[in-house]
């Protein structure tokens, strides 16, 4: 939550809830160490490509060797969306801009698709593949996210 307020993020919470609103996030270049939290790199990427700026993500090469290469796999789908993203040693590099429309690629990785489906949230025509994936995790997933 420290990370998200950071880049201006709202967050809010109680005993057993979390409320996270993200308008007017916050401009400029920020780097994150995220060796101690790695399943949050694809959810901080996603949202960096929402600001303006760059946002690195370090200490996670580990990524690399998860339900897919995780790194590899998010670049790659913002790249789709038209946001620059590039992958470095350690991890990668988002440079926020504006978010297009896009099919998703999951690679079988329930992170991967609820990232980009929180997205879709912001970006209307978002298509996910394999929203079953979501299963691992948290089958009610969409089901959520349609409330919202």
């Amino acid at each position: 939550m420290d990370v998200l307020e950071e880049l201006g993020c709202k967050v809010r919470s109680g005993e057993n809830w979390v409320e996270v609103s993200g308008n007017n996030l916050a401009d400029g270049d920020f780097t994150f160490d995220l060796n101690d939290m790695p399943d949050m790199v694809p959810t901080l990427a996603v949202l960096a490509a929402f600001r303006k700026g760059q946002t690195t993500i370090n200490n996670v090469a580990h990524l690399r060797i998860k339900e897919s290469n995780r790194l590899e796999a998010v670049v790659a789908e913002l790249n789709r969306t038209g946001i620059e993203a590039r992958e470095m040693p350690e991890g990668l590099a988002i440079q926020g801009g504006k978010m297009r429309p896009a099919k998703i690629e999951t690679y079988n990785d329930h992170r991967m698709a609820m990232s980009f489906g929180v997205a879709g949230l912001v970006v209307p025509g978002m298509e996910i593949s394999d929203k079953k994936c979501v299963d691992k995790s948290f089958p009610a997933f969409w089901e959520e996210l349609e409330k919202i």
